[in-house]
């Protein structure tokens, strides 16, 4: 088991602190009140994490599920009708 395992990019918290490792994540969600970490999406995060850290999943589901966790719970959740900027629009170069 290696939970020194780096994540490809670090998952930023909040308060704008990096967990670079799955240590790292796995003592952020520890901290967390029950309440909190006892919902789903903190579960999963937590399984995720577990899973790579044993070797039986990649990185990159962990990371999903550390970003999907913190993403509700700072409630920036997905909002279609949230205006939208521009898409922009790319130039080719021949």
């Amino acid at each position: 088991m290696s939970w020194d395992r780096s994540f490809e990019d670090p998952v930023v918290t909040a308060d704008g602190k990096p967990l670079r490792t799955l240590r790292d994540a796995a003592k952020y969600i520890q901290k967390l009140p029950n309440a909190e970490l006892n919902k789903t999406p903190w579960q999963t995060a937590m399984e995720c994490l577990i899973e790579a850290a044993e070797g039986r999943g990649p990185m990159l589901h962990a990371r999903a599920g550390m970003l999907q966790a913190m993403q509700g719970a700072t409630g920036m959740a997905y909002d279609p009708d949230r205006p939208r900027t521009p898409a922009k629009k790319w130039r080719h170069r021949h």
